[in-house]
């Protein structure tokens, strides 16, 4: 179940590019169209005598310039026409728009597929544990094996030389028979701090 927050993010994505798109038609479609423009501005000041320019969105406007060229003659039935192919233009400029809504839902559909499946890779990537780590546990394995198997006093020099962690990490994977013998190697000092470190 989406939450409101999903919901808000969704409806963000779909009306934010959609807005400007609008914006943008509404203002640039005077230019697209000039000569029509043009015509509708001047047939509308004629009969209404002011300044003021109407958009091709304003639906009151354009229905009133359409209803005083229903009552002209017959003889003037250009601005009627205008108006039609204005009227046209404009339905197929929302067409583009709503074809390119639907484009941009699935670019962004698309978008979200493409993120979840590489996401899913580098999930099922980092549960993996990589071949090279594979063999180098398996090594270890065979390594600890053939170092456990020396008698005290040929594992003892050879203990004193590693590391503290590399103890540690002999200590940890051992078994409890190995682990013993280990401790045997150790110079009291350095099985309690290793004790220390394990627990």
């Amino acid at each position: 179940m989406m939450n409101k927050k999903n919901l808000l993010k969704i409806l963000a994505l779909i009306v934010g590019p959609l807005l400007p798109l609008v914006i943008g038609a509404y203002f640039l479609f005077p230019y697209l169209n000039k000569t029509e423009y043009q015509k509708v501005v001047k047939q509308y000041k004629k009969e209404h005598g002011n300044g003021t320019t109407i958009t091709p969105s304003d639906d009151s406007v354009v229905k009133e310039v359409i209803e005083d060229s229903m009552t002209l003659d017959e003889g003037s039935k250009a601005p009627l026409k205008s108006i039609t192919r204005l009227r046209s233009k404009v339905d197929s400029i929302k067409a583009v728009n709503d074809s390119l809504s639907v484009l941009l839902l699935a670019k962004e559909k698309k978008i979200d597929e493409l993120k979840k499946n590489s996401k899913a890779e580098s999930d099922s990537a980092s549960s993996k544990p990589s071949r090279k780590s594979k063999i180098t546990d398996k090594k270890f394995t065979e390594n600890m094996k053939s170092l456990m198997a020396l008698d005290l006093e040929q594992l003892a020099p050879i203990i004193k030389e590693m590391s503290d962690k590399e103890v540690v990490l002999l200590y940890k994977s051992g078994s409890s028979l190995q682990k013993r013998k280990l401790l045997q190697s150790l110079k009291a000092s350095r099985a309690a701090k290793l004790m220390k470190e394990v627990l």
